[in-house]
């Protein structure tokens, strides 16, 4: 159960929420849950404006409170996360969405990247790493592990491996898909370099070539076209 995993979440964190700062809806249908998230992402620069337990009333106090960031729970009402992210994405296109659990599978996460969420955390990952996430996926990260991201990666090209056709599908060249293959591992642009043997500011080049093929802002964007690519 995921109450079991709540002593960890909410004891790196125990600041009071300012009046000021990203705005956060807590979407989860235990109380309990909502409450240890509560007290996991409270920091100056981050505010609870409401805190719902199910998917019509998610998609209520979006329209009421406009968040910044929506923290859900991925099986709300026995549903697929991806389908409550869908359902908020068309009433708040401009919102992150960080879909959280006890874990994931490779499919949830690949079907909620394609509805739109940006970002997904493990119950028990700490408040530290948890309020990283929010602010980062504000910034247009991705908020997704390392290890998840590899994992989600290899789930989606072990289907069919098409390197080539996929890179002619984004419309990109082979080294420019290998840089993005990289920004999903969760690697940064010095990270790629040291990977492909090349300078970072080389790989920042091949970042911002990247998004502006794409036609998208950041890298979160750029890692969702990539992953409904494939």
């Amino acid at each position: 159960m995921i109450e079991a995993q709540l002593p960890q979440l909410a004891a790196d964190s125990d600041t009071a929420n300012q009046a000021q700062g990203l705005r956060i809806l807590i979407v989860d249908e235990h109380p309990s849950v909502r409450a240890a998230i509560r007290r996991a992402v409270a920091a100056r620069d981050l505010r609870v404006v409401a805190e719902v337990g199910s998917a019509d009333a998610a998609g209520l106090a979006a329209l009421r409170t406009e968040p910044d960031v929506i923290l859900l729970e991925n099986e709300l009402d026995d549903a697929g996360g991806h389908r409550v992210v869908r359902s908020l994405r068309k009433l708040l296109p401009h919102a992150a969405i960080v879909l959280f659990a006890v874990s994931f599978a490779e499919q949830d996460v690949v079907d909620a990247m394609q509805a739109g969420a940006t970002g997904f955390v493990e119950v028990g990952i700490g408040a530290h790493a948890l309020q990283r996430a929010v602010r980062g996926v504000v910034r247009g990260d991705l908020a997704l592990s390392g290890d998840w991201a590899r994992r989600v990666v290899r789930f989606m090209t072990s289907r069919d491996g098409r390197h080539a056709t996929l890179a002619r599908g984004l419309g990109l060249t082979s080294r420019e898909l290998e840089v993005l293959r990289l920004l999903a591992d969760g690697m940064t642009a010095r990270q790629i370099g040291a990977s492909l043997g090349i300078s970072t500011r080389t790989a920042e080049g091949h970042v911002a070539e990247i998004l502006r093929r794409l036609g998208v802002h950041n890298r979160a964007e750029a890692v969702r076209r990539y992953v409904e690519g494939s």
